[in-house]
């Protein structure tokens, strides 16, 4: 007899869940989803007159592709995405091992994560110029000479705190030199979902009969029958689904999981939700010009001290990042009009701030009704000496930065999760900790496996690291109760 393993939610964890269990033979696979997989966006240019106000990747950030169910106290909450394959199909495509600062505290973890990299070779196409990523195999990125005399300007500075390499990003098709006719960027990075998503590779699956879909479906709470050794799910607060499941994988997102999770239990009534901020940074970098092509980012800016650990994605400028950049940093409407002369010296960084130094936010119930709060925001007086020092160095390498930055706080960088994080990794918080299989509060079939789990909330990109970790659970998870 099958066992009936679902996936809740359509991001990269559940897909990278999905990956595993296909594996197996006895088992049928349910994904069920808030959204619609139906009507994907898949052709044409997203800068052209024609899509430029519906298909960018900053369009599906605004709050009628968000989900507006949550109550807030502040403006421009974090939200879930209401896009089927959720923050996937709007991120930069930027992937990062666990650096070696955090290793400690995946300590509890036995098997190396990135031992897991080659199951996903097939399904994402990994791009980089990285000699770290190298042992991946990846497709080279085009390298702008503006960018590559820059990270050996940064190379050559003397300083143990600092590290620079080039990133590494996830497409969704292969490297090639075909430029766009309408906008003259590489049609590899201005086409819908052009950084990889589990969006397409969901569809295949659903169109193939490989899994089943449940769609328009939101889960409300999730109950075990400990005796039966079933889970069921419930899509409001008194109604079930008539299908009993043998487990379930929730990869619903650091907000999706923490509603299920409140509604599921009654002694929990409030979740931090720890969060990197984001520093966006408009600068010059006085280097001999070059075209960009495309709108990913460039290389990786470490820093680290005993103090904090900083990690910047830089950006070179290409025109199309920067009608990207107007809705994100609105001061850069103006930049455009009265520096256009001098754009091609211009770019941006995304500065990361480490989970201790940043701030928090809440999922909190409060009469049954879920209100989405600000958290903790520590005193900062030492990382604003490491920040000063680190824009010092970069004017060393000719970079001048702005003082036009905006600091996102409180989840407003959608880096966020870690608020379950897995037990004996991190020091003991007020909130639920999960195992290292995921699951919380004596849970037994029921698995957390998107960033929720996280033992530690890293700066840089945590896609990949998700993803890693989702497989690795539901692997172990498998081979424990012998599916």
């Amino acid at each position: 007899m099958n066992k009936k393993i679902l996936l809740i939610g359509s991001g990269p964890s559940s897909l990278s869940a999905c990956i595993r269990l296909l594996e197996e033979e006895n088992v049928e696979i349910y994904l069920v989803d808030g959204k619609d997989i139906d009507n994907l966006e898949t052709e044409g240019c997203i800068y052209s007159k024609k899509n430029k106000n519906t298909q960018s990747r900053y369009k599906k950030l605004f709050k009628d592709n968000l989900d507006s169910s949550l109550q807030s106290e502040y403006e421009d909450a974090p939200r879930p995405s209401l896009q089927f394959g959720g923050y996937s199909t709007v991120w930069g495509g930027a992937l990062n091992n666990i650096e070696e600062e955090y290793i400690h505290y995946w300590k509890d973890v036995e098997q190396d994560l990135d031992s897991f990299i080659p199951n996903f070779k097939k399904i994402i196409n990994f791009c980089s110029n990285s000699e770290k990523f190298s042992i991946n195999n990846p497709q080279n990125l085009p390298i702008i000479e503006r960018e590559e005399r820059l990270i050996q300007r940064l190379k050559k500075i003397k300083n143990n705190n600092l590290s620079v390499d080039f990133s590494t990003i996830a497409l969704s098709s292969k490297v090639s030199s075909n430029i766009c006719e309408e906008c003259g960027e590489y049609t590899w990075s201005c086409r819908p979902n052009s950084s990889w998503s589990s969006t397409r590779l969901f569809k295949e699956l659903i169109d193939s009969n490989k899994i089943i879909y449940i769609k328009n479906t939101s889960v409300f709470k999730i109950e075990e029958n400990k005796t039966k050794n079933t889970c069921t799910i419930f899509t409001s607060e008194d109604q079930s689904y008539e299908i009993k499941f043998d487990k379930v994988f929730v990869g619903a997102g650091a907000i999706g999981s923490s509603k299920i999770v409140l509604n599921s239990f009654e002694d929990i009534t409030k979740v931090e939700i720890k969060t990197n901020d984001l520093i966006s940074i408009p600068l010059i970098n006085l280097s001999r010009k070059g075209k960009k092509r495309h709108t990913f980012t460039d290389f990786y800016i470490k820093y680290n001290t005993t103090k904090t650990n900083l990690f910047a994605q830089y950006y070179g400028y290409s025109d199309n990042l920067l009608s990207l950049s107007e809705g994100a940093v609105p001061i850069v409407r103006y930049i455009k009009k009265i520096f256009k002369p001098f754009l091609q010296y211009a770019g941006g960084i995304f500065l990361y701030l480490d989970q201790d130094s940043s701030s928090t936010f809440l999922l909190e119930k409060e009469d049954e009704i879920l209100v989405i709060k600000k958290g903790s925001n520590p005193k900062r007086i030492k990382l604003y000496k490491s920040i000063k020092s680190f824009i010092l160095i970069l004017l060393k390498a000719r970079i001048i930065c702005l003082p036009l930055g905006i600091w996102r706080k409180y989840g407003k960088s959608n880096h966020y999760g870690a608020q379950f994080s897995m037990a004996n990794n991190v020091e003991e918080t007020n909130n639920i900790n999960s195992d290292i299989l995921g699951r919380i509060k004596k849970m037994k079939d029921v698995h957390f496996i998107d960033s929720s789990v996280l033992p530690v909330l890293s700066p840089g990109p945590i896609t990949l690291i998700v993803m890693l970790n989702a497989y690795r659970i539901v692997n172990e998870a498998i081979n424990e109760t012998e599916i």
